[in-house]
């Protein structure tokens, strides 16, 4: 049976579409790159912003009509979480729908006409991210769903409900993970400040940092997704004194008060400032996510978060352009035409580049040992807060899980700072 996945989801669902390409070849069939031709079209769909619903119908509309007439397309994926559209494809023929955020197994039930179910390793093995094909680095997802209503976000319309891995599976996995040669892991989840709520009736990602940490032969934690208005005491304190801890982002969005307002993020600059201060001066690497192009944004407002920034010694890891959508309750704000939205981010990105690289180089002078966890294309990438470096000859030699001693100026004289921008939630 030929079948095709298309990917059109977030990190989360690209580490399931790479273990579902994995599996389907394992179970006998092939895959394929063409709708016109498949048997099965397996499509992850994304639901995080308007313009990515509108691609996504537009492309369910184009594989319904396009594939096969016997052929199967498979609807998974963030959009299936919006009943009011998928009430659109119900009754369409061979079309199925899958609203499970743990999909492989589902998928696969149906190319084999199986009935297995998802099990608590199959479930792990969906939130851990391998870089470069190999565990020396990876980043799991402890939680996805969030419990906040910013104005902008995908919480407004998707039924999502915030849902942990339970605290002792998850930290013997990456216990475990760390046995068999780990030594760096990112934790990410939706809003991971809220890790825990669900199960425990509290917060519990202090806790689990604190007990992940303890294990022998991890050497760098990184702590993501944290959002400002959820942070709490134990968490603060944990992510200041705990050594491993080197890197921890915390979404900003902006450094203006008024649109901070009018995100509904229930939080003020001062209350950010509060969280960065006792972080920067432990010597953490910060880094942030801003949104460009929201209603009302002026210049002025840029102006303010890149001199925010800039006097916080923060860097920006993502730029996220606003889109608007009918469902958000930021539509009813006076909105910012696409164009001048693009050229909101453009001016974001470009200085930025300036912040990041003085980011960059504060850090690139600390003598610390880094790990490799990939080689590719001439680069050598190392992990200690968060690098990649051009390979020199001399050092060639150096495997994956090899420990070096930075600082890695020596290493590089090209790489000054190639931090990722996108454009999109």
């Amino acid at each position: 049976m030929k079948v095709l996945v298309y990917n059109k989801g977030c990190i989360r669902e690209d580490i399931a579409a790479r273990r579902l390409r994995s599996d389907i070849v394992l179970n006998g069939h092939e895959k394929n790159y063409n709708f016109r031709e498949a048997d099965v079209i397996v499509y992850i769909t994304c639901a995080g912003l308007g313009e990515a619903i509108t691609e996504c119908l537009e492309e369910i509309e184009l594989f319904i009509q396009g594939k096969k007439e016997d052929a199967t397309l498979i609807i998974t994926g963030c959009l299936t979480k919006i009943p009011e559209i998928m009430e659109w494809y119900k009754d369409e023929k061979n079309v199925k729908i899958i609203n499970n955020i743990d999909f492989v197994i589902p998928v696969l039930n149906f190319i084999n006409d199986e009935n297995k179910r998802n099990t608590i390793k199959t479930k792990l093995a969906s939130r851990t991210r391998l870089f470069f094909d190999n565990t020396a680095h990876i980043q799991f997802f402890l939680c996805n769903g969030c419990l906040n209503n910013c104005s902008f976000c995908k919480t407004n319309y998707l039924n999502e409900p915030l849902t942990s891995i339970p605290y002792e599976i998850a930290l013997k996995h990456l216990q475990d993970m760390i046995k068999m040669g780990t030594k760096s892991i990112t934790l990410s989840g939706e809003n991971l400040a809220l890790y825990g709520i669900d199960l425990y009736h509290k917060p519990m990602l202090h806790k689990f940092i604190h007990d992940l940490s303890e294990t022998p032969g991890l050497m760098y934690l990184t702590i993501n997704e944290l959002a400002p208005q959820n942070m709490y005491l134990e968490l603060l304190q944990e992510l200041v004194t705990n050594k491993k801890v080197v890197n921890v982002g915390i979404q900003l969005e902006t450094a203006d008060n008024r649109l901070l307002e009018a995100m509904n993020r229930h939080y003020t600059l001062d209350e950010f400032d509060a969280i960065v201060t006792p972080l920067k001066k432990a010597g953490k690497y910060i880094n942030t996510v801003l949104i460009g192009g929201f209603p009302t944004e002026t210049y002025e407002d840029m102006d303010r978060t890149i001199n925010y920034l800039r006097d916080r010694g923060i860097a920006t890891e993502l730029i996220c352009r606003y889109s608007d959508f009918d469902l958000l309750p930021s539509h009813d704000l006076p909105q910012l035409s696409k164009r001048e939205k693009t050229r909101h981010c453009i001016y974001l990105r470009d200085a930025i580049k300036g912040v990041n690289r003085a980011c960059l180089e504060e850090k690139i002078f600390d003598t610390k040992n880094a790990i490799v966890y990939g080689k590719e294309n001439n680069k050598i990438y190392l992990k200690n807060f968060h690098l990649g470096y051009s390979l020199k000859k001399e050092h060639q030699d150096l495997e994956i899980g090899d420990i070096v001693t930075t600082p890695a100026l020596k290493l590089v004289q090209e790489k000054k700072c190639k931090m990722r921008y996108e454009y999109r939630y």
